[in-house]
């Protein structure tokens, strides 16, 4: 959560400067330096490429943050290009596109409930939400669907080495996971068992078991 309003408060922060000097049109940067930044914008751009397709694949890296970085680097980068640099043909209307589609969410985030949702919903794929339990095997996290949106099942990350596999559970959702056992069932299965102490439907907590096939572990 900290880190997620760091990201948010820094892009705000950029994004201010950076339309100051659209408006009174200062744009005063040139040179190596914004070459460099040009140049990282771009491997970003790349990477968040890269990173999207690996998901439809349900390949994750471990742990959110470095997966949400170099959408990040990017936005943030192409929001400073076109405040203060000087552009022309192309790149004047690349960084242009990304400073205004930026903008519009910003703006349109300021509506109350519907706005805030699609804002949300949009970005929530790059948000670096915290896990709500996590082991060295495994972590498991809840989706975000936005205000007001019904609470939906966990998905769950199995760590394999290098990266992680994300399944998504057919349990109910749960309110309050107190704990989290994975057990191996053969080579290609999994038991997974989830304590929720305040699920309103039962006074004394609820269990919940799902299988998932996984042969990772």
């Amino acid at each position: 959560m900290i880190l997620g309003l760091t990201f948010y408060f820094f892009g705000i922060l950029l994004f201010i400067a950076s339309l100051v000097r659209v408006v009174m049109e200062k744009k005063s940067m040139s040179g190596q330096f914004i070459s460099y930044v040009i140049k990282g914008h771009f491997i970003c751009l790349a990477l968040t490429a890269f990173l999207i397709f690996l998901w439809s694949f349900n390949i994750h890296l471990p742990g959110k943050v470095l997966e949400i970085l170099p959408f990040w680097l990017f936005i943030f980068s192409g929001v400073f290009v076109f405040g203060f640099a000087r552009l022309h043909s192309f790149k004047k209307a690349w960084f242009g596109f990304v400073f205004f589609a930026h903008l519009f969410f910003s703006l349109i985030a300021i509506i109350p409930f519907i706005g805030t949702g699609i804002t949300i919903r949009i970005y929530s794929y790059f948000m670096p939400d915290d896990s709500s339990f996590e082991t060295e095997q495994f972590r498991i996290q809840e989706e975000v669907r936005g205000i007001m949106s019904p609470m939906g099942s966990p998905y769950v990350y199995i760590k394999c080495g290098l990266y992680e596999l994300k399944y998504e559970t057919d349990i109910e959702p749960v309110y309050n996971l107190d704990s989290v056992s994975l057990q191996k069932l053969d080579d290609k299965n999994m038991l997974l068992r989830f304590y929720d102490s305040d699920d309103p439907r039962s006074e004394s907590g609820r269990v919940q078991n799902d299988t998932i096939a996984c042969g990772c572990l």
